[in-house]
């Protein structure tokens, strides 16, 4: 499943998009699904979305946003307005491929998306698109968070996967006026030009209950030896970056080689110490980041 998207205002009701399946939607918990976009000639995706202030709003960005031998290309970005129950189809493909959408939480018109075509923002519900960050420079855009005490301050990855981009490292950048403009937020971060940009792609999690603290997850290919795993954090909104060595020391291996797939990362949000990060095995940390221990261990 490449796209999660609860909803807003009734507990038990989630959407589900899956990389080859469509979208599906449950009101039970999970207990049962049923599907969306069977009607659809293109049934990969990448990204789903409610607009927080009418959830009757929906958007799916369809083809799988990952680079894998057998991803599926989209059709481009979906919109309902009645829950899923029907779709409007563009007339022309927004990408192919997304990773992330992000709706704002007052105005249901006005969202960003990250994608193989870079970030592009729209303020009309889709009907019309500004690139934002431009893929010939940065190339993807695997994440896209939001502050949620001011939804003028965003946060996005970059991932230039073809090596063809101006910036061939990753790089996260800051918006403070909704997306419109960005700049760049990484000192700390790598500068070293990839061995292999597959795994330059990073995972972002910023803190709701302090929203200066943000996790970054990574992955960096040697020249020669493992590839080991990375997460970065910052306490001053991107100012500066830190690599946590609770991982790149002592849990090097925790996304294995799949940091261009199997990469998630997620903060408490109450806590902005406890942190949960996804790959092949999970990590979870209470403490800032300071040790970082399995998940799963001992059955919790």
């Amino acid at each position: 499943m490449t796209g999660i998207a609860p909803h807003p205002t009734e507990s038990g009701t989630v959407l589900a998009g899956a990389a080859g399946g469509g979208v599906w939607k449950t009101t039970d918990n999970g207990a049962s699904w049923i599907p969306l976009t069977d009607g659809l000639n293109d049934l990969s995706v990448g990204a789903v979305a409610y607009a927080p202030s009418s959830p009757n709003v929906v958007y799916v960005g369809t083809g799988e946003g990952a680079y894998t031998i057998d991803r599926i290309p989209g059709i481009g970005l979906l919109r309902s307005a009645d829950g899923g129950a029907t779709w409007t189809v563009p007339s022309s493909v927004l990408a192919s491929h997304f990773h992330r959408i992000n709706v704002h939480p007052t105005n249901p018109d006005e969202l960003l998306v990250g994608s193989s075509r870079g970030a592009l923002r729209s303020t009309d519900g889709g009907a019309t698109w500004s690139t934002v960050i431009s893929p010939t420079e940065y190339g993807d855009v695997p994440e896209i968070v939001r502050d949620p005490t001011d939804p003028r301050n965003l946060f996005a990855t970059t991932w230039c996967i073809t090596g063809g981009c101006t910036f061939k490292t990753a790089h996260v950048l800051k918006s403070t006026d909704g997306g419109a403009t960005w700049t760049d937020r990484s000192s700390g971060l790598p500068t070293a030009a990839p061995v292999d940009a597959s795994y330059e792609r990073l995972s972002l999690a910023l803190s709701a209950s302090n929203t200066s603290v943000l996790y970054a997850a990574r992955s960096i290919k040697p020249p020669t030896g493992t590839i080991v795993s990375h997460i970065y954090k910052t306490v001053d909104g991107g100012a500066t970056w830190t690599d946590l060595p609770s991982v790149s020391s002592r849990n090097p291996r925790y996304l294995a080689d799949q940091s261009w797939y199997n990469n998630t990362i997620v903060v408490s949000p109450t806590d902005a110490n406890t942190v949960i990060a996804g790959g092949t095995r999970y990590l979870r940390s209470t403490d800032g980041g300071s040790n970082f221990s399995s998940a799963l261990e001992n059955g919790t």
